[in-house]
Parts: structure tokens; sequence; C-alpha cells
């Protein structure tokens, strides 16, 4: 962070801070007798309904509302206020990889769970193409995103290495009519017209106290702010990264007895992109303008489906939970990569004749004879059933048994291609249909030495079981254009894997709980195509973590606080390798080890205010050199910022009979590496290409008035309309980008009954 950014995120902070506690002293004066604190929060992150403040994990507990209200609606926007997770965003929403707790998505399926309820988004095969991914589920109907930092692979299973995100839905009604409206318009500095998001939810009962229905649907138009220009810099369209999504969902409760109830969720949702939004960069500076690109366009399609069936029933010793979950999710892009080939490629022939230095968009059919596109349909079909006990709250003993059974069919098929088809030429063709199938038990025990005091442990065995139908054909496969060259094998292997969890937790006194957690997690292997390396099966990947924390209040709940101390071992991490000059995947030969701090402060002296401060430091590296991944010991962990942190602050007041606040958010993130030292080489120069995405600081402010049943918000975000990068992407011949939406000012208003 230069010092420019420095002094001016300490004026930021120095006038929040100032205004705060002016405010605050004002309140208190007026409302001496008010009573303060902060309330009791309920999560479910560890399978039973307990306190937040008591869980032995680190959680944070996030209500949708409070950010889709201010025009902060993705994934992106909340995990940049909650320390231990950032999202390295791809530059549109639901596209980028979540990282936790030095934990980074190198290669393979996601590396943090995401769940939906009981039912997990997350792919477990890495042939889905899912993996740069994330659910947004914030417009759907979501009451909460509990955040569980850390492995979690006893009560959760393979890819929640890092952590889970859990999306928590709302139960239907089933003694009122309740729904919500909401209209958000937003203008974008720069972009040429209006974003517009609508949201819409009905909860009723069918049959009252026995069976509840909520429909909800939403539609978001995001538009882009991002120009094209060919490689010449000619002007060929302007903002393209436009972005429009739209979903429904259909719940279903009920409650079959007061012990036993049955609900039914349905959630669908479709994302259409023009263009990613990556803009050219030569060395670290925009080539041909902040918001301008050459890189071709890449429009592209995604489905996601999500169904569920979950059965509750309370035994009174026991509570059993049985989930059944089918999961769809469909992907369609076509890449236009005449532009983006280097020269040589088509001077040699190997693509056949064309036109080179070009946008494609600029070229003439009558003079062009084609273009080199590669058309990418992927996705997976995903069925799961879990069914577990767990047992009522005891003084005692208190314990979680289960077993968990998914399959998972993805498909990957990479087709490059001339447009116009040319006849008797295939340039390349790469189609891996994978299978993949989990059978797994756990539990999990908790014993009570004393009321205060408690010891717990947790295991999970893993049976796994891959395999993959591989075709691979064409110029790009045997150095020809030769039609009829293709290679066919199939491949299967097998794993084992075991997963476990030791935890204690002291409740010193009512205020104070200290915790200590030892856990591991896994991502399942995968199997290679024959040409990717010499190895067959590229194994799974586990990490062992430990973390002492302590939550707790002071003055009567005035003061809160959140913090953790962890540390970890990555061994066997899959990750992006060159092995004799193929690029492929595999298992490094080098562990990654780290360590941090975490922690929140939250404060609420009076009634009216509430003040949240976040910050976690990270330190996570290479142990080794490992010259197949391209790094050296000590390098740092790509795409993991060594400082984050985050300032939200709320105050509300009466005006005339409405409730109104005021409330403003600042978040930071360090800079990071996007490559490991050594791992791209400029072959023009031989030298190493490196490219750090610079500190990040935004400013998100909000004003809002609510009466009985409505709501007006006006927000403004990214204040001082900051120029920062999300993400980078260098390679041997080309570098791009992504880029912070420049300062978006918006109106949110909603209608509750």
């Amino acid at each position: 962070m230069n010092i420019s950014n420095k002094i001016k995120l300490a004026q930021i902070i120095g006038l929040l801070a100032g205004t705060c506690a002016a405010q605050g002293l004002w309140a208190q004066n007026e409302a001496e007798e008010s009573a303060v604190g902060i309330e009791e929060v309920i999560v479910t992150a560890t399978r039973r309904e307990e306190s937040l403040q008591e869980a032995g994990v680190a959680i944070t507990n996030l209500l949708a509302e409070d950010f889709t209200d201010i025009g902060l609606n993705t994934l992106a926007d909340i995990t940049a206020y909650t320390p231990g997770i950032n999202m390295v965003s791809a530059g549109q929403p639901g596209l980028g990889t979540l990282n936790m707790r030095g934990v980074t998505q190198e290669a393979g399926s996601p590396i943090v769970g995401i769940y939906i309820d009981d039912v997990p988004y997350t792919n477990s095969n890495i042939g889905a193409l899912i993996s740069h991914s994330v659910f947004e589920g914030l417009l759907s109907d979501v009451e909460r995103v509990e955040i569980i930092k850390g492995p979690q692979g006893t009560l959760f299973g393979a890819n929640s290495v890092g952590g889970v995100v859990r999306y928590v839905t709302r139960d239907p009604a089933l003694d009122e009519l309740r729904g919500k409206l909401s209209v958000d318009l937003s203008s974008t500095h720069g972009a040429g017209g209006p974003n517009q998001r609508y949201q819409a939810s009905v909860s009723f009962p069918l049959i009252e106290d026995t069976l509840g229905v909520t429909v909800s649907a939403f539609y978001n138009d995001m538009e882009g702010f991002v120009d094209l220009v060919d490689v010449l810099g000619t002007p060929v369209d302007s903002e393209v990264n436009r972005n429009e999504s739209k979903g429904y969902s259909l719940a279903v409760l009920w409650q079959i007895s007061e012990a036993a109830s049955l609900k039914f969720r349905g959630i669908h949702t479709e994302m259409e992109y023009s263009h990613s939004g990556r803009i050219s960069f030569t060395g670290n500076s925009p080539t041909f303008g902040e918001y301008t690109t050459s890189v071709p366009p890449s429009p592209f399609e995604r489905q996601y489906d999500n169904l569920s069936l979950m059965l509750e029933v309370d035994f009174d010793w026991a509570t059993l939970n049985w989930s059944l979950g089918k999961v769809e999710f469909e992907s369609d892009s076509v890449l236009d990569i005449t532009a983006a080939l280097p020269a040589i490629f088509f001077d040699l022939g190997f693509f056949g004749p064309g036109l080179v230095g070009q946008h494609p968009d600029t070229l003439d059919p009558d003079n062009a004879p084609h273009q080199i596109v590669n058309k990418a349909p992927a996705g997976f079909k995903k069925d799961v059933s879990e069914i577990r006990l767990t047992s009522a709250d005891s003084e005692k003993f208190e314990w979680i048994i289960g077993a968990f059974y998914t399959k998972e069919e993805s498909g990957d098929t990479q087709s490059i291609e001339s447009v116009p088809a040319i006849p008797n030429t295939n340039y390349g063709l790469f189609d891996l249909p994978q299978t993949y199938e989990e059978k797994s038990l756990f539990a999990n025990a908790t014993y009570y030495i004393t009321p205060d005091f408690d010891v717990s442990a947790g295991m999970r065995y893993s049976d796994t079981d891959l395999s993959v139908d591989i075709l691979l054909a064409g110029g790009l496969v045997a150095g020809t254009v030769d039609p009829n060259f293709s290679i066919t094998s199939n491949r299967a292997e097998s794993e084992d894997v075991e997963t476990f969890m030791f935890g204690a937790r002291w409740r010193v006194s009512e205020e104070t709980a200290l915790y200590f957690r030892a856990a591991s997690g896994f991502r399942p292997g995968f199997v290679n195509p024959p040409l990717a390396g010499s190895g067959l099966l590229v194994s799974s990947d586990t990490m062992w973590s430990y973390e002492v924390g302590a939550k707790g209040s002071w003055l009567d709940g005035v003061v809160g606080y959140d913090f953790a101390l962890w540390s970890m071992k990555w061994k066997d991490f899959q990750a992006q390798q060159r092995i004799g000059g193929i690029p492929t995947t595999g298992n490094a030969d080098s562990d990654i080890s780290g360590e941090g701090v975490e922690g929140t402060l939250f404060l609420n002296p009076v009634d009216d205010l509430t003040v949240r401060l976040s910050l976690a430091y990270t330190n996570s590296a290479l142990d080794d050199d490992d010259p197949a991944v391209g790094g050296l010991a000590g390098d740092s962990t790509r795409f993991v910022p060594e400082w984050t942190s985050s300032l939200l602050i709320n105050y509300g007041f009466a005006l005339v009979d409405l409730d109104a606040s005021v409330g403003g958010g600042i978040r930071y993130r360090d800079e990071f590496e996007t490559t490991w030292s050594q791992s791209v080489i400029n072959p023009f120069t031989g030298g190493f290409v490196s490219f750090t995405v610079p500190s990040s600081t935004q400013v998100d402010l909000n004003v809002s008035v609510a009466g009985e049943n409505f709501a007006v918000s006006l927000y403004v975000n990214n204040l001082l309309d900051e120029y920062d990068l999300t993400n980078a992407n260098p390679s041997a011949f080309a570098q791009t980008a992504n880029v912070v939406r420049p300062r978006t000012l918006g109106i949110n208003l909603s209608y509750s009954y």
C-alpha cells in the first residue's frame, strides 16, 4: 500500500470514527437509560443449533438483507467485510474463487465448500468447469450466510479444506402472510445506462399451521463499463462487459406434526455474460486505457438448479435429519481466439490461412477465410443423500452420527473450430466426461467434563471412486490438422480418505468463552488425460489446521469480540505444473504452511449505534523449491493477501415518525501475487513474468429511511471511484486483469407486508 493510499485510508477511518464517536456521545446523553447490548445469535454451522458466542469454531454470521438493501449483493461484497476469507473475482458476479486462511484455488475442484442448507453447490470433480464459479444466493430467498472457517472435513466432507460458506434459506410461513418487493436502480460512473434489480417474495399458509409455501424471484441487469478495441487500439464496441441474471425459487413446508416436518426447495438461476471484462495490460499498466480492452469477446451462459427434500423428526432423545438433493449446472461458452493467438501459429500454417493482428469483430468475411473459436460446453449432475442423527442437548454427552452418498457426472468438452468451417480439418477436440462417487460415514461427540468445560472429537471415513473416458483428437494433439487422428482411453481410480476433528471449549464466564480446535479436510483426486505428464492419478490433497479462539463481550454486551489464532499445513496440494514443457496439473512436491490471526470487534454503546471492525493477517508460503510448480521456498501463496481489514458503522435516529439511519463501510485488501516466482517465462526475453495485484481500498456509504412497511435507501459504492484490480492473469504472451466496478450510485425501495 503506497503512502498516499495509507494517508487517504487513515483520513477516512479518522473521519468515520470521529463522526461515530460524536454521534455515539450525543445518543448516549439523550438516552442514558437505554438498554444496550449485542443480541445473541443462533447458528447451525455445527449441525446443531447453538449460540454463535459458544460455538467452538470460527463462524461469521451475515444477514442477507443488511447487504442487498444497500447495493452489496454479491459474494465478493460480503467476503470483503469478513475476516479470514477473500474472493478473487474474475470480473463478473458469480465468477471467481474463494480463499480461506491461506488456502487458495490452485487447481482441481473447489477448495471452499458452498452449501444451500444441507445440499452442496460445490462440485467434487474437476471436469465440470465450475471450480471458478460461486453461488450468488443473496438475491434468492436467503435469510443469512454462515461463513465457517478452517477445515470442515468431518461434518461437511470433501472440498471443505479451507472452510464452508453456507446459505441458510427461510422457512415458509405457516400462520401469516408475509412478503417483500424490492426495486434497486443505480448508475455506474462511465457506464452508458442504468443498472436495475428487482426482487419479490411471498410466503403464505395453504393450511394454517400445517402447510406453507414461499415463492420468490429476482432479475438483475448490470451495464458494462469496459470498452472494446482491436489490437491496434481502434474502437470496436463500448461497455461490453454487461451481465444479466435471473432466478426463482419455490419452497413448501409441511409441518406433519409437532415433532416432524418435511421441506421441499427448488432454486433455479440463469446468468449471461457478454464479456469477461478483463483489461489488456502492458507490464503493470493498462495498454489502451483504464477501462479499455483488446481481449476478444467471450460470451457465455450458466444455468444452475438445486432441488432438495429435507425431513426432520424430533424423537426427544435425538433428531433425525434426512436430506435428498439434486444439483445440475450447465455452462456454455464460445471464445474467439483469433486475435489472442501469437501470429507465429498462423505464419506456420498451423491453423491455416487467416488474418492476424485484427480483432475478430473487425474481420471482413470476404477477406478473412475464417476465425478460430473455442467452444466449451460443460457442466455436471449430482445426486446427494445424507442422513444424520443428532442427540438432544445435554449437560453431559452430545453426539452426531451420519452417512453421506453422492454421485456426480460431469462433462467438459473443448472444441477448437473454424468459423466458417473448413473441410477436412480438425484443430482440436478434448472430451473428458468423468464420474465421481463418494460414500461416507461420520460421527462427532462432545463430553462435558464440567458444565463449563467440554472436549469433542469427530471422524469421517470417505470411500471415493472416479473414472474418466478420454477422447483427444486434432491438430493440437498431433501437431497436424488431420481430422482422423485421435486418442481414446478410459481410466478409473479409487481412494479412501479419513478426516478428523478434536476440540475443547471453556466457558470462563457468561461473557467469555475460549476454544481449541484441530481439524483436517480433503479435496478429491482426479484422473489426468494421457498427454498431461506421466502421472495417472492426481491424488487427493489434505490439510491439517490448528486454532485457538476467544469469543465474548464486555460491559453488559456493549463490546463484543471474536478472535482466532491459527496455523495450517497443506500437503500434496493440487497445482498447475509443467512437466517436460507440457502444461498439466498434479500433486506438488512441496507443502504449503501458513499461520495467521483474525478478529472482529463489535461495539454497541447505545441502541442506535453499531460498529464492527475486522482485521486479518495471513502468512502462507511454499515450504520447499518445486520446479514443476515454478516456485521457490518462501514464495507467498498465490492470490492470498497478507492483510485485510474492514470497518462497518451504522447510526440510527428518529426522523419525524420514521426510522432513519446513516451507515458506511471501508474494506481494505493488501496486495497479492498471481504467479509463483518462476512459473511463467517470457519466450522472447527468457525472464520470468509476474503480476502483483496492488492493494485495494473501497468505501461504501448509505442513508436509509423506513416506515412500518416500506424502506428507502440511498447508497454509493466505491465512493472514491478507485481504480482497483481484483485479479490478474499473466501469461507468456499477454497480461490481463479484472477491475473493480467504478463508483456506483443507487436507490433501493422496498415494501414488506
